[in-house]
């Protein structure tokens, strides 16, 4: 049975966050690569009508394969699908086609063991290789045996880069902190300078976040609550951190990204109480458990996040295959 190709488009946005809803929940408790929450996070400033390709079988998505310059793919399909393998490889081979029209580029990420490397390396920019050869990077579940035999069979290395994705029960949390030094609560719509400002503090030396991103982000109505998108502020009104708590009724997960603290606030508890304080307000709004991911070389992260109830469930493992 033959299937179509379109291009993304806004008019298709609920259909690829239905899709993603609907795999998280036929696969649970496995988890799925993308739940909506990553969708509205990642899709501003992404070129998604020309990187973001979803395929259709009699009127139904089945799958999307979105390329993210200069040599990552992220790629789904339904488990329901026959001939998943063949629509992987039609994916694999648009994504490589795709990256030769950009500039040839090397995923440096692959190689680090820790934040202060990652720091490092974004300091002193792309390596040399970069200029010189060209590579297609893409992530698969471990859960996914199907598409892990896919990518090998394309000549894909598996990279010692992973990701744990983790998730916790809403049924037994922790209880939230009787008193603190700091208020967890949205941010108000007087306050998105100092939102986009304390994210990028958090994530320094990367600093791709904006306000014109940010207020994208929160123009996916469908998908954003601002309601979830929280900070702990001092008692002198100073931001010590933030995240964005995505809910998604359809499968009862609420889904943490990103999530970031200043380097100056780390170590004091401000970081566990914001978690905490999300997980509690996303199971007031009807959701069953949490989910959260990070880099494996993230140690301080994965610490963090287990200490708030949260465990692994799977790894996701990086393949890379050089294609000029």
């Amino acid at each position: 049975m033959s299937s179509s190709v379109h291009a993304f488009s806004q008019a298709r946005l609920p259909a690829l966050a239905d899709f993603m809803s609907a795999s998280a929940n036929a696969r649970w408790p496995a988890m799925t690569p993308m739940l909506p929450g990553d969708l509205a996070w990642q899709l501003p400033g992404s070129n998604a009508r020309q990187n973001l390709k979803l395929w259709y079988r009699q009127g139904r998505l089945i799958g999307y394969a979105w390329f993210q310059p200069p040599c990552n793919l992220l790629f789904d399909i339904s488990d329901e699908v026959s001939a998943r393998g063949e629509i992987a490889i039609e994916m694999l081979e648009w994504a490589c086609t795709r990256q030769l029209q950009f500039e040839p580029g090397y995923p440096f990420y692959l190689d680090l063991q820790s934040m202060d490397e990652w720091a490092a390396a974004i300091r002193a920019g792309p390596p040399e290789t970069a200029n010189t050869e060209r590579f297609l990077v893409t992530s698969v579940l471990d859960s996914n045996r199907e598409m892990v035999d896919v990518v090998d069979a394309a000549g894909f290395l598996k990279s010692e880069y992973f990701e744990p994705h983790l998730a916790v029960s809403l049924q037994s949390l922790s209880p939230l902190p009787a008193a603190s030094a700091y208020t967890i609560r949205p941010v108000t719509d007087t306050e998105l300078e100092a939102r986009v400002e304390v994210h990028r503090a958090a994530w320094a030396p990367s600093s791709g976040f904006s306000m014109e991103r940010y207020l994208q982000v929160r123009s996916l109505t469908q998908i954003y609550d601002p309601g979830l998108d929280l900070v702990a502020v001092d008692p002198g009104g100073n931001f010590l951190s933030s995240c964005i708590c995505w809910a998604d009724p359809e499968t009862g997960i609420g889904f943490f990204e990103p999530f970031g603290t200043r380097p100056e606030a780390r170590g004091t508890g401000v970081s566990q109480a914001l978690i905490l304080a999300g997980l509690h307000k996303l199971r007031e709004l009807g959701m069953t458990h949490g989910r959260i991911y990070t880099a494996g070389f993230n140690h301080a992260a994965r610490r963090l996040y287990e200490s708030c109830g949260f465990e692994l469930k799977e790894y996701s493992r990086t393949y890379v295959k050089q294609i000029a």
